[in-house]
Order: structure tokens, then sequence, then C-alpha cells
């Protein structure tokens, strides 16, 4: 009498094992054709949004903007080994020079889109730790480019306690180790 209880117990999580992967969801393969493109993986895959918020690496803000860089751009110009370059973000914070931008770019703004940032990449020279703007576009919230000159680059003195100062750092340590942080 005693094994009844056992082998229903034993039955009952059997018919639960075996119902389980039945039971689960399915998972979209299309355009899966081997084994090896499959991808396993506890996590979410990250939305737009979050890859795009992943390229940036915050540097500071203040009254004005935030500024941010992106680490992937920092690079050597193929033209001239000696000078490195980075793209730098600045998302205007300051209503009064958003106010001003928008009034710049009026003819282009439909709606309520409104001037939300630029990006600027920035040209240096490390050993004569001078720096100049290399090109910058200025974007829209909506995502619109609203401007993107290229600059003929000329080099000048980095200015202290600027946004040029603090990427002029961060070039030196990547001109330097080809890392773009200190790894202790």
């Amino acid at each position: 009498m005693k094994k009844w209880p056992i082998l229903l117990l034993s039955a009952l999580t059997v018919s639960t094992l075996l119902a389980s992967p039945a039971a689960a969801d399915k998972i979209d393969t299309t355009g899966i054709d081997s084994p090896s493109e499959w991808e396993i993986s506890m996590q979410p895959k990250p939305n737009a949004a979050e890859i795009e918020a992943a390229r940036w690496r915050d540097l500071y803000a203040n009254k004005t903007a935030s500024y941010a860089y992106e680490e992937a751009s920092l690079t050597a110009d193929p033209k001239d080994p000696e000078v490195i370059l980075v793209n730098t973000r600045t998302i205007y914070l300051d209503p009064a020079l958003i106010a001003e931008q928008n009034k710049k770019f009026a003819d282009q703004l439909t709606g309520s889109d409104r001037v939300a940032y630029s990006e600027i990449v920035l040209a240096f020279r490390i050993q004569e730790h001078t720096y100049a703007l290399a090109s910058s576009k200025i974007f829209s919230h909506d995502g619109k480019v609203l401007a993107s000159p290229v600059y003929e680059r000329q080099f000048k003195p980095i200015p202290a306690k600027t946004l040029a100062s603090t990427m002029y750092e961060i070039a030196q340590n990547f001109a330097s180790t080809g890392r773009t942080r200190i790894i202790n």
C-alpha cells in the first residue's frame, strides 16, 4: 500500500516534466538556417534606444549642456597618424540657448520639433597640445540633421576647463596606451 503514493507522485512528476517543453512559448526561428546562428541569452536584446545610449560615455554636465563622447570613435586620423579624432555629443539644457537655436533653424523645424543636441568631431595633436574642429552635426529632437558643416582644421591651443581639455586627456591616454580608460 505504501507503494501507491510513491508511484502516483512519480507518475505526476514525470508527466509534469514531459508536458513543460510542449507548453513552452514558440520561438521565432525565421531566417535561422543552422544551429551555429542560434543565440542563447537570458537577457532580452537591447532596443535601438538602449544601443544608442550605450554608445556614449558621459563626461560632465553644467547649466548649458550635458557632454559625452563616443568611445568607439577614438582613432588615429588615417591621413595623419599624429592626430587623434573623437566624436563628442552636446545635449543642450539651457532654455535660452535652445530658443536661440530654434530661431536659427526655424525653417527646418516642423510642429513641436526643436533643436536637441550636436555631435562634434574633435581632432587633437597630442604632442603640440592643440585641437581643431573637424566636423559637426546639429540634430533636432526628432533626429533630423539640421546642419552638418565640415571645417578646415585650424589647430589652436586647448583652453583650460573646457570640453576640449577634458577630451584632450582622454585622447592623450588613448594615444599612449591604445585604451580610453586607465585600468588599475
